[in-house]
């Protein structure tokens, strides 16, 4: 059935992209940590 398989990817792409917005703020979150680039961490 057309209609079924088109339903499900639409709730596939839509469930991709709250994953993908999830993934990047808790990636942008975890990057906060992380020395910026060219600084060295003294002990």
């Amino acid at each position: 059935d057309v209609n079924t398989v088109f339903a499900g990817i639409v709730v596939l792409t839509a469930c991709a992209l709250v994953l993908d917005g999830i993934v990047g703020r808790v990636q942008k979150r975890l990057m906060k940590w992380q020395p910026r680039s060219g600084q060295t961490e003294k002990l």
